[in-house]
């Protein structure tokens, strides 16, 4: 019996050590397996077509990518392509390594299979499915609160069609920003150092709006199948006042978390009002080539047009869209030029000098502004010849040049003026 009992277990401990040695053959071909990384860069095809073995691509690829300068569609879409999720794409540069102080540049994204619209948390820092995270010296300026952001509509969701994004990097200082781009698990991707310089700069302000556009309420009375009602209307008795001091500086502010499309901003929603390749046609921004957008646009939009009445100093917009023409105080900023030499405001901090007024919604087809502004506020005399050009800063207005930004919103791309010119009073 005793002989009998030895021999089970014998047999027992080598069916043991077989499992045993079964289980550690397949951890080592599993850890061979395992990923180096938990990201891909996707390089050019000829990479993937090398000779060079598979393994020190992987080593090679564990830094972060340095994101590169690009000015066109055509450079951004040749930069490296980085697999992040449930097939998604990302394709990073940024529009310059240098940038005067007072100024701004935009560091871009490119995706392709990422929907901005689905339910997700968000703050400035989001630069569509990634993160920026921006430091200079021993200061980052990283937000600390996230906010759950989700569409009014479900319908609104699905759209996975390549988009561009875009984030400002604001520079108030001279010296290296160091900016990081993370994947949501907090991986560096990419990274690239801005370096502000003392560079000379003609600074944006803002205009301090004292009053508002007046206007007489009228009812227009219709007839519709039979029935009789009345359409409200509106005349303007009076146009907006605001005054230029000479001080503050400030930037446009936009959004980072949702992206620009070949079918504009919001596609599946715009589908259903708009003949798709009519929008497309419409839109402000080239879409796949060409130029890249830029923080400070340098080309004058001829939709809006402005002009000047020098009898009356009175300012004249005329806008399509009807956003364009409320709030001037906050959604318009100004430059000025005395004799042909740029102005530069006192650089203080515009935030509270600004906002002092409600602002109700410009009824009007166009936006008139009289001005007071005087030869001391631009260090002039009576009779210099100025000239005035406004930058149209769309729905999020703009920001003062301070880091850590101050603004959890953001809006379209800027749109600037013509210049206007008159004579000192």
């Amino acid at each position: 019996m005793l002989s009998n009992c030895h021999r089970l277990l014998r047999a027992a401990l080598a069916i043991v050590l077989v499992i045993a040695g079964v289980i550690g053959v397949v951890s080592l071909v599993s850890s061979d397996r395992r990923p180096q990384s938990r990201r891909r860069i996707d390089l050019a095809n000829d990479q993937r077509n090398s000779d060079e073995p598979s393994s020190s691509r992987l080593t090679a690829q564990a830094d972060p990518l340095l994101i590169k300068k690009v000015a066109t569609w055509e450079e951004l879409l040749n930069q490296p392509a980085i697999d992040l999720r449930d097939g998604v794409k990302i394709r990073f540069g940024i529009e310059a390594l240098e940038c005067p102080r007072w100024s701004s540049v935009a560091l871009y994204a490119y995706t392709e299979g990422y929907d901005d619209m689905i339910p997700r948390y968000e703050n400035r820092d989001a630069l569509g499915p990634v993160w920026v995270s921006v430091r200079l010296g021993d200061v980052c300026f990283d937000a600390k609160d996230k906010i759950w952001s989700h569409p009014r509509y479900e319908s609104e969701i699905g759209d996975r069609q390549p988009r561009l994004f875009c984030r400002f990097l604001m520079v108030d200082k001279v010296g290296d920003y160091e900016v990081t781009v993370r994947s949501e698990k907090g991986d560096d991707l990419a990274r690239v150092t801005l370096k502000g310089t003392d560079a000379p700069f003609h600074p944006w302000s803002p205009l301090v709006v004292t009053k508002n556009t007046q206007y007489e309420h009228l009812e227009e009375k219709i007839e519709f199948l039979g029935e009789v009602g009345y359409v409200d209307k509106y005349r303007r008795t009076a146009p907006a006042e605001a005054i230029f001091d000479g001080k503050g500086i400030a930037l446009p502010a936009i959004m980072s978390n949702v992206g620009y499309s070949a079918e504009g901003w919001d596609p599946l929603l715009n589908k259903f009002a708009n003949d798709p390749k009519k929008l497309a046609d419409e839109q402000p921004h080239p879409f796949g080539k060409g130029p890249l957008p830029k923080v400070l646009v340098e080309d004058i939009d001829p939709s809006l047009p402005a002009r000047f009445v020098q009898e009356r100093m009175l300012i004249q917009i005329v806008a399509k869209d009807r956003s364009e023409r409320y709030r001037p105080g906050k959604y318009y900023l100004c430059r000025w030029w005395v004799n042909g030499k740029p102005f530069v405001p006192e650089p203080v901090n515009p935030t509270q000098h600004v906002e002092r007024l409600s602002y109700p919604y410009n009824k009007g087809e166009d936006l008139e502004i009289h001005l007071t502004v005087t030869a001391k506020d631009l260090k002039a005399k009576t009779g210099d010849k100025v000239e005035l050009q406004l930058l149209s800063c769309g729905t999020a207005g703009w920001l003062p040049v301070e880091n850590p930004q101050t603004s959890e919103r953001g809006g379209i791309y800027p749109r600037l003026t013509n210049k206007v010119q008159f004579t000192l009073p």
